[in-house]
């Protein structure tokens, strides 16, 4: 039970990161889209964290919805025995997870300093 309680936790913490670090990106774009370059160049000075990160958080974010497609086809997939089926979704699973601890990471490293 505990480690289901801490990988929602991960989970929950990544998609927090996430939504953080890709706001910003988007206020960035944004600025310079509506012409306020002085407000782009400020925004890049306070958050070279954040934004040093979200080309990575995309591509993370790319991937996890990948295997979570690849996860639903398999769970459709009647052609394969269950335990099989098991093993599989189990793996791509692992992979997810993979992902989320590498994402949150990145994060607590270039954001927090831990």
């Amino acid at each position: 039970l505990y480690g289901e309680v801490g990988k929602r936790a991960d989970v929950e913490r990544y998609y927090n990161n996430k939504e953080e670090v890709l706001a910003v990106r988007q206020a960035v774009k944004d600025a310079v889209k509506n012409g306020d370059r002085e407000r782009a160049k400020e925004i890049r000075q306070d958050e070279k964290a954040r934004l040093s990160i979200a080309g990575a958080f995309a591509s993370i974010d790319r991937a996890i919805s990948n295997l979570r497609a690849q996860r639903k086809r398999l769970l459709a997939n009647e052609n394969i025995s269950d335990d099989k089926r098991d093993k599989m979704v189990e793996r791509v699973e692992g992979l997810i997870e993979r992902q989320i601890t590498r994402a949150n990471r990145l994060y607590n490293e270039r954001v927090k300093g831990k």
